[in-house]
This record gives C-alpha cells, structure tokens and sequence, in this order.
C-alpha cells in the first residue's frame, strides 16, 4: 500500500513537532515551514489523524512531560518550559485537564529514576 502525500506532511509535521516541542509551534509558523495555507494544513492533520492539530501539539508536550517527570529531578518550571510553556501555571493547568492530576501528583505518583 502507497504511502499518500498528506500521510508523508503528517509524519514530517508529526516527527518536526516531537523535535521542536520547546518551540513556538503555532498554526501559522508550522505552516509557514512547510509553504501550506494555514487552514489548509490544518485540514489535512485533521482528515489524515481524525484529531485536530492543536491537540496533537498539546498531547505530545504533555506525553514528554510525562517522562520527564518520571525520569528527572528537574522542577516543573524545567520541564514546562522544556515543552513549551513559559508559564509554569498555564503548564499545570493543561496538564491537569489532559491527565486529571497536577504535574507534582503525577510525579509522585510515577516517579522511576532520579538523573537529571
């Protein structure tokens, strides 16, 4: 089975994402990277995933945020903005909503390793 053109943007816009998570990874810059029409990328992420492209974004930076807590001893404030956020309450906040639990539960609750 060939692989479509929208599924290769995705996987290139997925695998740039996973790299850039500290960056500013609006609608508009990830657009501009890749020379697409703002409203048309995001139409794509959504018919390729079925999710909206905000949420993957919001996802992936929680997900890393997950392993980070489990396997350092960085602060929240650290990790927050190794993922993107610069304010470590709107961080909280976000995480809370996705996983029901703040980032200090989480780590509490987790926590495997100690290296930083």
């Amino acid at each position: 089975m060939a692989i479509s053109q929208p599924m290769m943007i995705v996987r290139y816009l997925h695998t740039y994402i996973k790299s850039n998570l500290q960056e500013d990874l609006t609608l508009a810059r990830l657009a501009c990277l890749l020379s697409f029409n703002p409203s048309y990328l995001s139409r794509m992420h959504r018919e390729v995933t079925g999710i909206k492209l905000s949420d993957y974004i919001c996802s992936a930076r929680i997900e890393h945020a997950k392993g980070l807590l489990k396997h350092t001893n960085k602060s929240i404030t650290q990790i927050a903005k190794a993922v993107g956020y610069d304010n470590t309450g709107c961080f909280a906040r976000v995480f809370r909503r996705q996983e029901g639990i703040s980032p200090r539960e989480y780590r509490a609750y987790n926590k495997i390793g100690k290296e930083d």
